[in-house]
């Protein structure tokens, strides 16, 4: 899968506490609760009908997501969304297409 098709950049968003704030789908987060993630294994985010992959780039110090699935039915109510690992992913989609 091509990393640069779908990817979309989490972005500065301001501060808040003196740590700044990314966006990705609307989503706001802190860096530290998508690296807490990360360090759980959990490198998808599931939002509605779609899984994204948490991917970091060294050049450009910052995290970024890809999409990797968009089903027609959903996985989590509009609004809502968790973070999973590849295992589980696969799991809702039905088949072992992503790897941790």
């Amino acid at each position: 899968m091509s990393c640069k098709k779908n990817m979309i950049w989490l972005k500065s968003c301001g501060e808040m506490k003196n740590k700044n704030i990314l966006v990705l789908a609307g989503i706001k987060f802190r860096p530290d609760e998508i690296e807490q993630e990360l360090a759980k294994g959990n490198k998808f985010i599931v939002k509605w009908k779609t899984i994204w992959e948490i991917c970091y780039s060294q050049a450009q110090r910052q995290y970024y997501a890809i999409k990797v699935y968009t089903s027609e039915d959903s996985y989590v109510s509009k609004g809502r969304f968790y973070f999973v690992n590849a295992s589980r992913a696969n799991e809702m989609i039905g088949s072992e297409i992503l790897i941790d």
